[in-house]
């Protein structure tokens, strides 16, 4: 009988936590955000499977994204978390459904564990449930359904903190090694902070047992830890090295450097309270933590969590002094509802000095206006509550707490712009579409989705390779071509994103072969394949192959001496080496285009003085020019800057050009991408007569504005494709030519790559600013490219000797046992 009511708690834990699902997420929609949600950890997670499928479970290389890319590049994500490899047994289901199942689980397993815990820290039924509670109601759910790496460690991280508990009273360590292990798999970043906060709770336990860190057991004791952290990150080191190399090679810096205010103390506390990107817990921990300091048995782990709440530098350290970003903090959150519990079951004694230390440091957050009124609120409740549960002794009337946190919490992910049903359909149409699998493309050249922005940057089709990508371990070499050497606009507010619109230069030298799109403009070489539901797949037959040889090379040197639009020119005429030639006739003209209006919002002002356009836009705008310049078999180059916009602090500025957008961030975006040039690639299969523009709202003004045409050449270059044959390799064929030239490839440069001309290694050199090319003598030669991610081997290795100390420690352990 008494086992059956010990399990009624964990029931009813499980069903709000099933009953919060059910109505935080609206009627229609998904356990899932637009923000992220969908452009990355589905998209993503469903590349990987595919690539482990066609590769095996230790993939090398993906050829569907980014041109193609190491598959480190994309293990921020979880490279071998477990719901991907559960997701290799169920290769007819959904990889959003198994995300939102495996999310939903780890949930429930986690307000479980954390009610757990609790108990077995001999913390009262109530405020056991009470601060499991706080726990659901804090950040943990809302990155469920938004940053899933943020928090789908969770559930190992609580096991960890039990672990640590058995360890101290003589048992295993091996469960405890496992639970790191799993923390790796699943966030490589967060394991940085869920280590150091374990650390944390190791040494509040050793200080609980009076056992001195410089004593012999003390010496002892750390050894070991050290020992089994160093075990774990061993396991995994097929995952971390290989990860470090990529992070090395170029991962993007954040837009925080190292300021000297990081080591002053932090008053507006968004890593702690009520921030959705933070802990996202409520003034009564806040409280609990300043109540700690009273108790000589919690007052070092009250100390330490403070610290780490009020100092920036922390902050700093755990983001890999990559930037500032209150996230790191979420695996602190059961460590600090630990010692809101032990403070709420403790509060009774000496009830009127235990206030007194917590009035200061709980008027704090009050010197922060942004969410004064919440906590005067929720700080008058509280103290309510305490005086109540002094006077009645009731430990019911502690649950008066959770009215705030839950407030909060429903506020934060109602109002989550959660991705509907019609809106995933729409955008997973591409892998339903039975006339396109019915087409077989020729696989020697790219395939491009363009009908969203951000969406569908990491939508694969297997068999089919995609230019664009969102990682955010990209590679640097390519983004710099892709935007800053191609000119492709930039239509999201962060430029890590290579998101593809209509630019027929880039699609040219990129193989891009095929556009799949819902709309009406037509870059110019395309024609319609078919169209169905107001989707058209185009196809392109004039575009470069993946792979080929040229001897049409222009000097690196020359190149790098020029600017826009004559970089663009040669672009799309030559091939860039070092040591090409830099003689060149350039095509591309200055074009003093005159237009005429067609049509204009009327909540649009504008007048021009001096080149300089001035724009006064109430709300978003329209505005149809008329060209009056013939541009039949031209493409035009618009390029200018945008400056002084009255709304750029907190509102992005968009400008598009016949469907081709370039976005400037606001001065608050978290990675603010810093284009203040917009510039439009514009082509048209159609006569390209006008101009449709759509302007942001805002008052800005339009400088340096400049026109170009650039003539089009269907055969821009002589070249010899690639004859390829099929293989588990990168590339491989045969090619013939009839002079020394240089074999060119729309692969991204990166280390990991090894040529062979006829069995024989060749040294691989970077054409064309960003991809993987070589000199390449007469004659007829097998050609043979393979990628190896730097530190795979070595990190495999590591892995071994990792698994044999696991081993080690269960040998040792079970002599021991038997002794």
């Amino acid at each position: 009988m008494k086992d059956k009511k010990n399990i009624y708690p964990y029931l009813f834990i499980s069903g709000i936590a099933i009953l919060m699902i059910i109505l935080y997420v609206p009627n229609g929609y998904m356990f899932g955000s637009n923000t992220d949600w969908l452009s990355q950890h589905v998209q993503i997670a469903d590349t990987l499977r595919t690539t482990m499928y066609e590769q095996g479970l230790f993939p090398n290389f993906v050829d569907a994204l980014g041109g193609g890319q190491n598959v480190y590049a994309f293990s921020y994500y979880g490279l071998f978390r477990p719901d991907v490899l559960i997701s290799l047994l169920l290769p007819m289901v959904a990889m959003k459904d198994v995300i939102i199942v495996y999310m939903m689980i780890s949930f429930i397993v986690s307000l479980n564990l954390l009610y757990y815990w609790l108990k077995q820290k001999d913390i009262d039924t109530v405020i056991a449930f009470l601060c499991t509670m706080l726990f659901a109601f804090s950040s943990f759910f809302f990155h469920l359904h938004r940053q899933i790496m943020f928090v789908n460690y969770m559930p190992y991280l609580i096991l960890s903190f039990i672990f640590i508990d058995r360890i101290f009273n003589g048992k295993s360590k091996l469960p405890f090694i496992i639970s790191i292990v799993l923390i790796i798999l699943h966030s490589f970043f967060f394991s940085v902070s869920c280590s150091f906060v374990l650390m944390i709770y190791i040494f509040y336990n050793m200080k609980l047992r009076h056992i001195k860190l410089l004593s012999k057991q003390g010496k002892k004791l750390i050894l070991n830890f050290v020992f089994i952290f160093l075990v774990a990150f061993m396991i995994c080191g097929i995952l971390l090295l290989p990860t470090a190399y990529v992070l090395l090679a170029g991962a993007r810096g954040g837009s925080n450097g190292f300021d000297m205010r990081l080591l002053l103390p932090n008053i507006q506390l968004k890593n702690f309270l009520y921030y959705k990107y933070g802990m996202g817990l409520s003034l009564i921990s806040w409280i609990a933590l300043s109540f700690g300091l009273r108790d000589k048995k919690i007052r070092g782990l009250s100390i330490s969590l403070l610290i780490c709440m009020l100092f920036g530098l922390i902050c700093y350290v755990l983001n890999g002094t990559l930037y500032i970003r209150e996230k790191v903090f979420i695996p602190f959150i059961p460590l600090v509802l630990y010692v809101t519990a032990y403070v709420l079951q403790h509060i009774k004694r000496d009830g009127k000095t235990w206030m007194y230390p917590a009035l200061g440091i709980a008027l704090l957050p009050l010197l922060n206006f942004r969410f004064l009124v919440v906590w005067i609120v929720e700080l008058v409740l509280i103290y309510i509550t305490i005086i109540l549960y002094m006077k009645t002794k009731k430990r019911m009337v502690y649950l008066l707490i959770l009215l705030v946190p839950f407030v909060n919490s429903y506020w934060n992910n109602h109002s989550e712009n959660y991705v509907s049903k019609q809106k995933y359909d729409e955008v997973m149409m591409i892998k339903a579409d039975e006339k396109l699998k019915d087409l077989h493309l020729n696989q020697n050249y790219r395939f491009d989705d363009v009908r969203y922005q951000l969406n569908n940057v990491n939508l694969a089709l297997s068999g089919m390779k995609r230019t664009t990508m969102y990682t955010s371990m990209n590679n640097q070499a390519y983004n710099t071509f892709f935007y800053d050497i191609a000119k492709n606009a930039i239509p999201t507010k962060n430029r890590v994103i290579t998101s593809l619109q209509q630019n027929i230069v880039f699609q040219e030298k990129m193989g891009v072969r095929y556009l799949y799109t819902n709309k009406k403009y037509i870059p110019k070489g395309y024609e319609v394949v078919y169209e169905n539901d107001g989707v058209k797949l185009l196809e392109n037959k004039n575009v470069l192959p993946i792979a080929y040889a040229t001897d049409a090379l222009y000097s690196e040197e020359a190149f790098d001496k020029l600017s826009l639009p004559y970089t663009l020119d040669v672009l799309y005429n030559r091939t860039i080496v070092k040591g090409g030639d830099s003689k060149y006739e350039f095509g591309v003209k200055q074009a003093n285009l005159t237009t005429n209006v067609l049509e204009k919002s009327d909540c649009l002002e504008y007048f021009r003085e001096d080149g300089t356009i001035y724009i006064d836009s109430k709300k978003k705008s329209k505005l149809k020019l008329g060209i009056n310049h013939d541009l039949h078999e031209q493409i035009l180059i618009i390029t200018f800057d945008v400056k002084n916009i009255s709304n750029i602090k907190s509102k992005d500025l968009s400008i598009s050009i016949n469907g081709v957008n370039n976005k400037l961030s606001s001065k608050k975006a978290a990675y603010p991408n810093g284009n203040t040039n917009f510039t439009y690639v514009l082509s048209s299969e159609e006569e390209l007569d006008s101009l449709n523009i759509t302007l942001g709202k805002g008052t800005y003004e339009l400088q340096n504005i400049q026109t170009y045409t650039l003539p089009y050449h269907p055969e821009k270059q002589v070249i010899t494709p690639l004859q390829t044959t099929s293989t588990n390799h990168v590339l491989e064929g045969d090619i013939r030519v009839d002079k020394d030239c240089y074999f060119v490839t729309s692969l991204p440069i990166q280390k990991g790559y090894e040529v062979y001309v006829d069995g024989q290694k060749k040294p691989v050199e970077t054409v064309n600013k960003a991809f993987v090319g070589f000199a390449l003598e007469k004659g007829t030669h097998e050609i043979k490219i393979t990628f190896v991610p730097p530190g795979k081997t070595l990190g495999a290795f590591i892995s071994i000797i990792g698994l044999c100390g696991f081993i080690i420690i269960y040998i040792l352990e079970r002599r021991y046992q038997h002794e």
